[in-house]
């Protein structure tokens, strides 16, 4: 098993790289910005980091599975358990796209801004029928989206 990374380190390293893409952003051909927010995306979505909260439901799901605990557990692990990923969820509670779309309409980035953007990025393992409850995007408040379907997250 890795180690885990803390988010901070996480963005302290790649907020640079991002800040260098979205400095040339504005000047480039549409092929290219399309290019550029398909790479922004995969670097935010891929950030290495572990779930720090999970519903009730998933840690009992886990339980089940016979999981010892949520906690520093990776998605890249959860087919040891859930073969067909048909109980857990690995989510984004800030949709990553939302997070992306926000890096891109900084004018002018700063440094700051993107790390500030990146520290919003949370994990949390939740049951699939709870993932069917979330909206995929958009989420002005994520958290509040949560206590709109009645998906309580705890810490992990």
């Amino acid at each position: 098993m890795r180690s885990p990374t803390t988010l901070q380190e996480a963005a302290d390293a790649v907020a640079p790289i991002i800040l260098a893409m979205l400095r040339q952003y504005p000047e480039l051909s549409p092929e290219l910005r399309k290019y550029y927010g398909d790479a922004i995306y995969w670097m935010v979505r891929k950030l290495p980091i572990c779930a720090g909260k999970a519903s009730p439901l998933a840690i009992t799901e886990a339980a089940r599975l016979g999981i010892p605990t949520l906690k520093n557990f990776w998605w890249e692990q959860q087919t040891k358990y859930d073969k067909a990923r048909k109980v857990l969820h690995w989510e984004h509670v800030v949709p990553v796209g939302d997070i992306r779309d926000a890096l891109i309409q900084l004018r002018p980035p700063t440094l700051e801004e993107v790390k500030a953007l990146l520290m919003t990025y949370e994990i949390a393992w939740i049951g699939k029928e709870e993932d069917k409850l979330l909206k995929r995007s958009k989420r002005a408040d994520p958290h509040e989206e949560y206590r709109r379907v009645g998906i309580h997250l705890l810490e992990l």
